[in-house]
């Protein structure tokens, strides 16, 4: 029984070898991605930009519109 381990547990590592390798690549990927800074998207800059601009027009516009209302 050792010698049939000893024979075919190299070999049968071996053979996984396709197996490990997107195991590996995901688990080094996963935690490259939670150990670095999230980088905004252009798109993300674009959205964030949009929705400060219509944030500052609507309280620009909203204290006339209150005191009118009161």
């Amino acid at each position: 029984m050792a010698d049939a381990l000893t024979t075919c547990l190299p070999m049968i590592a071996f053979m996984f070898i396709p197996v490990w390798i997107p195991i590996i690549g995901t688990a080094v990927g996963s935690l490259v991605d939670r150990l670095r800074p999230p980088v905004s998207s252009p798109a993300e800059r674009a959205v964030a930009a949009a929705k400060r601009r219509s944030s500052e027009a609507r309280s620009a516009t909203q204290p006339a519109a209150a005191a009118t209302t009161t």
